[in-house]
């Protein structure tokens, strides 16, 4: 025995989901472009195939029956699911790439509002993202392997780009429980120097926590390295080192040094957008202008008015 196959052409859904959700046929030929006639033609086409009436037609409005009732969830749902493969299929391709460099340090706190209002705005424009120390990225710039960065220097110190926002720079100490040096005043031992966790070479945050120990005199020893902020802040959190950095990324088990912890003061940094260069894609100046609204503060842009 043959069974003969019947379909649900989605034509003949939209119809009766436009009538019931018109409340009649007039509503829904307006709705759907099309004579009244038609649209009555479709859901008697459809009731023929599902063997079942689907619109009460005494009623006013028009309502959907029993069996129609059953229909119109699975009709939602068949013309939801089309449209996803129809917006999937014929969405335009990527067509763009924008490369962005970006300080590990600051991504979760400043990426993702912006990268997903560029999305939004620039669905066919994709972008990557190099995690990495700012004196890396800035060679990965000027060889063309990046569009624009977001690097990190001493506040004040020259160079390219345009400075966004100035942060605070302190020695992270573990909250809870006494410093690597206990009791002692740091590096008064000079056989137990300062056990250091800091990013690897190329962080600006390395170069000022080792300037300002050598001009203080204090000794001091590469103890942990890592490009991981998180690395960092749990071998800092443990007891087992100190560490630099900016107070925006002191956790709930870190705290900023004082004045009795007796550590030498540190410059503040800068936050530094770099790039891109005229001859880049209206796509990279785009995600540059809106990287600069999310980051620059007060401070920056008085300074810069």
């Amino acid at each position: 025995m043959v069974m003969l196959m019947r379909d649900l052409d989605v034509d003949l859904l939209r119809g009766f989901v436009a009538v019931v959700e018109g409340g009649g046929f007039t509503a829904a030929a307006s709705l759907l472009g099309r004579t009244q006639s038609a649209v009555s033609m479709q859901i008697r086409r459809l009731e023929e195939i599902c063997g079942h009436r689907l619109i009460d037609r005494e009623a006013r409005p028009l309502r959907p029956t029993a069996a129609g009732e059953r229909l119109l969830a699975h009709a939602r749902r068949m013309l939801a699911l089309n449209r996803t493969a129809l917006d999937e299929l014929v969405a335009p391709a990527k067509t763009q790439t924008v490369r962005l460099g970006f300080p590990e340090d600051y991504t979760s706190r400043f990426l993702p509002g912006v990268l997903g209002y560029f999305a939004r705005e620039t669905p066919n424009v994709d972008v990557t993202i190099d995690c990495d120390v700012s004196g890396r990225l800035l060679e990965r710039l000027a060889s063309g392997a990046l569009d624009l960065a977001i690097v990190v220097r001493p506040a004040g110190e020259s160079g390219p780009g345009r400075p966004l926002r100035r942060e605070t720079v302190v020695w992270a100490l573990p909250r809870h429980g006494p410093p690597p040096w206990g009791d002692r005043e740091p590096g008064a031992d000079t056989a137990a120097p300062l056990p250091l966790a800091l990013m690897r070479d190329g962080c600006p945050f390395r170069r000022m926590a080792l300037d300002a120990l050598d001009r203080a005199g204090l000794p001091w020893r590469p103890a942990f390295a890592s490009n991981a902020l998180a690395g960092i802040a749990a071998s800092v959190a443990a007891g087992l080192t100190i560490s630099v950095l900016a107070t925006s990324n002191l956790g709930a088990d870190l705290r900023a040094a004082g004045p009795a912890d007796g550590l030498p003061a540190l410059p503040e940094s800068e936050i530094v957008l770099v790039g891109p260069d005229a001859a880049a894609d209206e796509a990279a100046h785009r995600l540059a202008d809106l990287l600069a609204e999310r980051l620059v503060d007060s401070r920056m842009s008085a300074a810069t008015a």
